[in-house]
């Protein structure tokens, strides 16, 4: 029934609702313990937006991810790499939230389609309850786009194949696809992920941080176990601190110094000299400045000199132009993909091809432990060699020829194993 004519309009045509208006405090209170205990659920899902901020004293103010600090040093990494940086330069350290500036960064790198990074700090903040959702979201978010681009690789991959149909035939096609999608895997395998591995490793002897934070990216990329790629990482980390107390320039000079030399005085004079001899009486020897360049590398990597000759002898005949019918290039032939693994950039220039080919047999003689099955591998590829778990036929008579023109040039010059430098004396 309305009110009649002077009463208070009610707020609410019930009851109980009216009831509440006129003596609210019990249900505030009850409304306000609701909200606290319903806090931590809907307070789980919130938007990062904030990086770690570090102030330098100069007034530069640098944002990231604070990987690490000691009371010396601390290491910074943003969109751009990783960044060391000495206490007394810093004035002031501001902290985002436990997880969030993890987070942020990997929002960051996932935009700029830097996959393997951003999936790595994504993961970081998935371990922070109040980062969960997001990052899960995110990593959802990466994996979709992976998908995306690999339908899109498929759907070119399609085209291309459809388009060879016309011009040669289906079996044209056929054979096409086929090699596409065993090259690759059936000559790496496995491998790949870590020969980068070395590669950072190698780098970091150098002390050259950034290339080895490179292979370390490109290791994870193609494969390697999650302790591996942290012990790499650590070495890094650990580096940084050590450029930070002593300066790059300084532990560089020390690395060079305490480098292994070839040894400079052999059994007859050198081979070098003796292949310089030969050379005069007419005897048919390889240029011998590309010789002294078997010699710098093999030295430096600790392989023997006279398995490089034979090697070439095989692979090229020292011819440094030589393309095969499957595309290796150069005097050792190494693959396009295997060249830009090894930093080469140049595989038709002797100093270029000769350095990248004896780091790469040098990675696997580590991988197989043993000179033929690293011989075999670098002919038919490190994955069949896995495969097989041993020397395939195919590599076989390969490694027969490398290891017969190594003897044959042993008995040539008189040198035992211990005098196989081909240093000048």
């Amino acid at each position: 029934m309305p009110a009649g004519k002077g009463e208070k309009q009610p707020y609410f045509h019930c009851k109980k609702l009216n009831s509440m208006m006129k003596n609210p405090k019990p249900y505030f209170l009850l409304c306000a313990a609701l909200i606290v205990v319903s806090f931590p659920t809907w307070s789980l899902s919130k938007t990062a937006t904030h990086l770690d901020l570090v102030k330098l004293k100069n007034g530069t103010v640098l944002e990231g991810h604070i990987v690490s600090q000691t009371a010396r040093s601390l290491n910074l990494e943003n969109v751009g790499g990783m960044i060391s940086i000495l206490r007394e330069s810093i004035d002031r350290v501001i902290t985002a939230e436990p997880g969030e500036s993890a987070m942020f960064l990997g929002a960051q790198l996932l935009e700029r389609k830097k996959f393997a990074r951003a999936e790595f700090f994504l993961k970081i903040a998935a371990e922070y309850p109040a980062w969960r959702t997001e990052s899960n979201a995110s990593l959802q978010k990466l994996n979709t786009i992976k998908e995306q681009l690999e339908e899109q690789r498929r759907e070119k991959e399609k085209s291309d194949i459809e388009k060879l149909i016309r011009r040669k035939g289906v079996e044209a096609g056929i054979s096409e696809l086929e090699r596409r999608h065993s090259a690759e895997d059936d000559y790496w395998g496995s491998v790949r992920g870590r020969l980068h591995l070395l590669m950072a490793r190698e780098r970091l002897d150098h002390y050259d941080l950034k290339m080895a934070e490179q292979h370390l990216t490109l290791a994870e990329k193609y494969g390697v176990t999650k302790e591996q790629w942290e012990s790499v990482r650590n070495e890094i980390v650990a580096m940084r601190r050590k450029s930070l107390l002593y300066g790059e320039d300084k532990l560089a000079s020390r690395a060079f110094q305490s480098r292994k030399r070839p040894d400079k005085t052999a059994a007859g004079g050198g081979l070098l000299a003796l292949a310089g001899e030969a050379k005069k009486k007419g005897e048919k020897v390889p240029p011998l400045e590309w010789l002294e360049l078997v010699d710098r590398y093999a030295g430096e990597n600790d392989v023997d000199p006279l398995l490089i000759w034979a090697l070439i002898d095989t692979e090229s005949s020292w011819r440094s132009q030589v393309v095969s019918p499957k595309g290796a290039q150069g005097l050792m032939q190494l693959m396009p993909l295997t060249a830009k693994d090894l930093e080469v950039d140049n595989p038709f220039d002797p100093e270029e091809n000769i350095r990248g080919g004896i780091r790469y047999l040098r990675f696997l003689l580590k991988m197989f432990k043993d000179t033929d099955t690293a011989l075999a591998a670098y002919y038919v590829g490190p994955g069949r060699v896995e495969r097989y778990n041993g020397i395939p036929p195919a590599g076989r008579e390969y490694v027969q020829k490398v290891r017969t023109r190594e003897a044959a040039l042993n008995k040539r010059f008189g040198l035992s194993p211990q005098g196989r430098t081909l240093s000048k004396s």
